[in-house]
């Protein structure tokens, strides 16, 4: 519904930086989508999501590694992440269409605000698409 799209495009301008590169890479490693931006972003993953009538992603293991802490004056601050994702996507034809990724950031400190991500990089590492009524 309508305040479930607001809250997620709300969560986006939150944890990305205005200007945050974005982009997917394929399982051959060819880059798939890109964009720029958290609005940019939310484009691509509504669209990619809206042929689907169910989806769930789980995120497993995270690593967070803290380059520099911002200072006293909360200026700086730098860091890199990965998540494991494995994200299930059903649609009304009753296709499966399963998605195991690695999810590559780097973020940074803004003031105010807190980490944000300023790059990321979701890497396809396997998947598999099937047909549920076989």
């Amino acid at each position: 519904d309508e305040s479930n799209i607001a809250r997620g495009r709300e969560i986006y301008h939150r944890i990305f930086t205005p200007d945050a590169h974005i982009q997917t890479t394929t399982i051959e490693g060819e880059i798939g989508v890109e964009a720029v931006g958290p609005e940019a972003w939310f484009t691509v993953v509504a669209g990619a999501l809206k042929v689907f009538d169910a989806t769930q992603h789980l995120i497993g293991t995270q690593l967070a590694e803290v380059q520099s802490l911002p200072n006293a004056a909360g200026e700086g601050g730098e860091g890199r992440m990965s998540s494991y994702i494995q994200a299930w996507h059903s649609d009304p034809d009753r296709v499966l269409d399963i998605f195991i990724g690695t999810y590559y950031d780097k973020v940074r400190y803004t003031q105010g605000i807190g980490w944000q991500i300023y790059d990321m990089n979701l890497e396809q590492v396997s998947g598999e698409v099937t047909d549920k009524t076989k």
